[in-house]
């Protein structure tokens, strides 16, 4: 059974051989209605992502990470410094205004 290019109707997929599919383009198809199972297959040849919502590669996100000096988390806020920090230890130190 040959699917048609354009086709948007819902077929029975387990019946269509990979040859009949020639032609059909993913944007042809209706979108899924259950997870897409890639059977360990990955998907390759990702554009840089322009948008919040579109998928990043590997490669990219290390690109954007890579170099960044990570910090231990912040131990504490405090008004004024302490007296006697530990070395590596780190605070927030909230100056409040005075005066005019």
């Amino acid at each position: 059974m040959k699917v048609p290019k354009g086709t948007t109707t819902d077929w029975d997929w387990g019946n269509i051989a990979p040859e009949d599919m020639a032609g059909v383009e993913v944007g042809d198809l209706k979108a899924p209605t259950k997870p897409l199972d890639m059977a360990s297959q990955k998907i390759t040849s990702l554009p840089t992502p322009t948008a919040g919502s579109e998928p990043a590669t590997k490669d990219f996100v290390e690109s954007l990470v890579q170099g960044l000096d990570w910090q231990q988390s912040v131990l504490s806020e405090l008004d004024t410094p302490p007296g006697t920090p530990a070395t590596g230890d780190r605070y927030l130190v909230i100056a409040t205004a005075t005066g005019d």
